[in-house]
């Protein structure tokens, strides 16, 4: 493949803690663009790690390109024209405004203005069944709803790529379900950051396995869900 048909391209990528342990190590993976992948892996495996670095937000040696942006060598802000991250609590994230304008806040930053803003925003708002909370400050919402905000507030922006860590943990069946319906129309890369192997399998085809740091497995999110004995020895459970 050329190298412009990769959404991400990971070369050596290894990060190491305060203390020196080796968090990530030697990871080397291409996603092309329009893949929708699931970070799989036991917790501590590095898969919340690997979606920082991918963000800019986590110091690493090796390279990673991002939508042909070079990193280490580009900043936060330009890099956030390109991905966006929903956080594991999405709540930090979020401000103590309104949920109109916590959706807005990437808009504002991109330039863009009314009425366009607005229309971009209502959208969101009507897509993630939030309309009647658009006045509500997004700080005193239940999870479910701060995890829509959250992923509204990233969807607005229209990013090439979607990082998510754990979308659906803590929510009940209903809210679960119709997240994932949500995200099941987002046409851009994905990348799925979760332990629910039956949700990676409706919302991804590739599935990278991290294991201890290392990557463990490259293969279809399919093949994984089929073979038990894999599974096992990748420490994933269903």
């Amino acid at each position: 493949m050329p190298a412009n048909s990769f959404a991400i391209v990971a070369r050596d990528l290894r990060y190491q803690d305060a203390g020196g342990r080796q968090l990530l190590s030697g990871l080397n993976f291409e996603i092309p663009k329009g893949q929708r992948v699931a970070i799989l892996g036991a917790a501590g495996a590095g898969k919340s790690l690997l979606l920082a670095a991918l963000n800019g937000l986590l110091p690493f040696s090796g390279s990673l390109a991002v939508n042909g942006l070079r990193l280490p060598g580009t900043s936060v802000a330009r890099l956030r024209q390109e991905i966006g991250l929903v956080f594991q609590e999405p709540a930090e994230q979020l401000f103590s405004t309104t949920v109109f304008e916590n959706i807005a806040v990437g808009l504002h930053a991109q330039g863009t203005r009314e009425p366009e803003l607005s229309r971009r925003v209502q959208v969101m708002l009507k897509l993630f069944d939030l309309e009647e909370d658009a006045q509500r400050n997004a700080l005193g919402l239940g999870g479910g709803e701060t995890k829509r905000v959250a992923i509204a507030a990233e969807l607005v922006r229209e990013p090439a790529i979607l990082c998510l860590d754990e979308p659906c943990a803590g929510l009940d069946h209903g809210c679960s379900q119709n997240l994932q319906a949500q995200l099941g129309r987002y046409s851009g890369t994905m990348l799925l950051a979760s332990h629910d192997l039956r949700m990676a399998g409706r919302l991804t085809e590739r599935a990278l396995v991290l294991k201890r740091g290392q990557l463990a497995a490259d293969l279809s999110t399919q093949e994984l869900l089929d073979n038990e004995k894999l599974r096992f020895d990748l420490d994933l459970l269903i």
